[in-house]
């Protein structure tokens, strides 16, 4: 949050503050005499979290039923529960897909505000974070020489996030422990899976 601070002529005011504001004026070439009115800016670079997870019964399995959520807060709009779509159920898929989600309603919302989105797969923070930008440069190969998985949902989230800038970080948090926005993603992928 930004905040101003303007000085004034006032006696209250602190004389090392106004000294800092005649340094502060001098050093970057204010002149000589400093007439009061440097405004000092604060910026805060806090990044609103975002809580993605997936969920998966019988991952894995023949009958295995996956599910996404994406958690911006409590009874926010942007939250979502739903099941994965296709064929491939799997844990993996509906971690990336919840991540997926969570930019794409970041990059419609087109707020201006910084986001941290926060998942508890390991995997999923490493293929956007490390693996992402050596699989592109590889044509989508693993350093095993073997097509990525999930590039349909990896390439175009990778892609997005790129468009977004510095705007949204993914961090890992960890999963089951507790933590609120963790546990509320948990919740609404569960029930996503269970949505078939």
């Amino acid at each position: 949050m930004a905040t101003a601070v303007e000085s004034t002529n006032d006696s209250t005011r602190e004389p090392k503050a106004e000294a800092l504001c005649r340094r502060i004026w001098k050093a970057t070439g204010g002149g000589s005499s400093y007439g009061g009115g440097l405004q000092l800016t604060a910026t805060s670079s806090a990044r609103v979290p975002v809580y993605t997870d997936g969920a998966c019964h019988n991952n894995q399995g023949s009958n295995a039923r996956a599910g996404v959520g994406v958690y911006f807060g409590p009874g926010h709009p942007d939250n979502v529960s739903r099941p994965v779509q296709g064929s491939r159920q799997t844990n993996q898929r509906a971690e990336l897909e919840a991540i997926h989600d969570a930019v794409e309603t970041i990059h419609r919302r087109n707020d201006g505000t910084n986001y941290e989105v926060k998942t508890d797969s390991a995997y999923a923070q490493n293929a956007f974070n490390k693996w992402g930008s050596n699989w592109q440069q590889n044509n989508w190969t693993t350093s095993k020489n073997e097509p990525v998985q999930h590039r349909d949902l990896i390439e175009p989230t990778l892609n997005r996030l790129n468009d977004l800038g510095d705007r949204v970080e993914i961090s890992k948090v960890k999963g089951h422990s507790g933590n609120p926005g963790n546990d509320a993603a948990d919740k609404l992928a569960g029930k996503g899976a269970r949505g078939w």
